[in-house]
């Protein structure tokens, strides 16, 4: 019994090891910041890190950490609220011409421990990077719904610009 366990395992780890050799992936990672506009009600800031695999030239997939500030506007006072989210994302590189990538990305999370805001998100992005070496600096359009899990804010739909750098390797 114990040698077919040990004849089953190092055949998943073969199997696993040539699939991941066969794989064109490389490891991804990036910083961004994302500004929500267009609400004197709530405004949003947040600064996210990411690291993923590329599994082919155009998908990706990894996890996606953030540090987010929300100032809320209520009766003329305004609160503001600090949150760490962690979340997963997905990209699809859609078009490439020269050295620019036209890129779809989704992601989703949800905020973590503290006191204020608890929110679940879904987000959406249309991205544009520029190749510069084994660096992609980008700029993008993109729509994240807040799904409010307390009675601090209701649920939210916001707009914002990202501005970011990722790299790969």
């Amino acid at each position: 019994m114990r040698i077919k366990k040990v004849i089953l395992l190092a055949s998943l780890l073969l199997a696993l090891s040539s699939v991941a050799y066969a794989q064109k992936g490389k490891l991804e990672g990036g910083v961004d910041t994302r500004m929500s506009f267009y609400d004197d009600d709530l405004s949003l800031v947040a600064t996210g890190a990411q690291f993923g695999y590329g599994f082919t030239d155009w998908f990706s997939a990894g996890l996606r950490l953030e540090s987010s500030v929300s100032m809320f506007k209520t009766d003329g006072i305004t609160l503001a609220d600090k949150n760490a989210t962690a979340g997963l994302y997905t990209n699809f590189n859609v078009l490439k011409f020269d050295s620019n990538v036209l890129s779809l990305s989704a992601s989703g999370g949800a905020s973590l421990k503290g006191n204020g805001w608890k929110y679940t998100y879904y987000d959406g992005l249309v991205r544009l990077d520029r190749k510069v070496g084994s660096w992609k600096i980008g700029l993008g359009l993109g729509a994240r719904y807040y799904d409010s899990r307390n009675d601090f804010s209701g649920n939210k739909l916001r707009f914002y610009v990202m501005f970011g750098a990722s790299f790969s390797f």
